[in-house]
């Protein structure tokens, strides 16, 4: 699956390409690329929607590449998550 997402960093949108290159029942992980630079992120979201826990947002972590910046993680992680959310309310 592949899709884009825009972020806010400083008030200038960035748009990242999202990939996501491993499901499991547990995990899933995402290859994010910007302009210049690639990061994998890692989630227990499977998990927790197996667990039947609809209400707690997953844990996200960074499994490859580095972040320079807590805030641009943050916006790209709630950027994830908001759209991985609407795409399985649209499905369902």
């Amino acid at each position: 699956m592949k899709f884009g997402i825009v972020i806010k960093v400083d008030r200038r949108p960035i748009r990242l390409q999202v990939e996501r290159i491993f499901a499991s029942p547990l995990i899933e992980k995402f290859l994010i690329t910007a302009r210049n630079k690639t990061i994998t992120l890692q989630s227990n979201r499977p998990l927790l929607l197996g667990k039947g826990i609809k209400h707690r947002k997953p844990d996200y972590k960074i499994i490859v590449g580095v972040m320079i910046s807590s805030g641009t993680e943050k916006a790209i992680v709630d950027s994830l998550h908001s759209y991985i959310t609407k795409l399985e309310q649209e499905e369902n």
